[in-house]
């Protein structure tokens, strides 16, 4: 309804900004179809965030019934794959085991598992998946100065809807431990699908949406 109100009172106010007289009349009800469309905008933001969290109330009911479904081994059918890597930065002879599974689980559940290993360095990533969208993204990774992880909820197009960051250690100082932070920085969020994208870009035929 809102929606209609919205596209009704700018029609109207389109019309009216083209009769150049300015009555009494014609001013007010310019006014009021003025605030009429601030309210239907502020009111489709609010609308559009409680959407957004409900969707996350969701996301975290499906979490739960995938790490219901995990404690079933004989339920989990897995593909799993392992190569070597070097380091470039690293020691030259010394190679770093990566690991990947795709996993399935009843109820139309699955999830992507990318564990990466480096010189000093450490990473592992679950994308979890329903009917073979995205929901939800858990990554981790850690430094031998500083251990953090991401938490990205999708929505049922497979946008991403949150990010969430928490630093659980950090040995500068710096960085708040162990609290939730919300990452609303365009420039940020692209960055973390970025990092995401790079845990799966050496193993082969595995596309995600961003």
């Amino acid at each position: 309804m809102p929606k209609k109100i919205f596209l009704l009172s700018s029609c109207l106010l389109f019309y009216l900004s083209l009769n150049k007289s300015g009555n009494s009349c014609q001013i007010f009800l310019r006014f009021v179809l003025v605030s009429i469309l601030l309210y239907c905008k502020q009111f489709s933001c609010v609308t559009y965030a409680q959407n957004n969290e409900s969707r996350v109330l969701e996301i975290k009911k499906m979490y739960s019934e995938v790490k219901a479904l995990e404690t079933n081994i004989k339920i989990i059918n897995c593909e799993r794959n392992s190569i070597n890597q070097k380091d470039k930065i690293g020691p030259p002879n010394e190679n770093y085991n990566q690991t990947f599974e795709n996993c399935h689980l009843p109820l139309e559940y699955s999830y992507l598992r990318s564990n990466r290993l480096a010189w000093e360095f450490g990473s592992e990533t679950f994308v979890y998946k329903k009917n073979n969208k995205i929901f939800f993204i858990w990554s981790t990774y850690g430094t031998v100065c500083q251990s953090l992880e991401y938490r990205i909820y999708f929505n049922e197009n497979q946008k991403p809807i949150k990010f969430l960051k928490k630093i659980n250690s950090d040995c500068s100082g710096e960085e708040k431990e162990n609290v939730n932070l919300l990452v609303k920085e365009i420039k940020v969020q692209n960055q973390i699908l970025s990092y995401i994208k790079y845990q799966f870009d050496i193993w082969k035929n595995i596309y995600l949406p961003f």
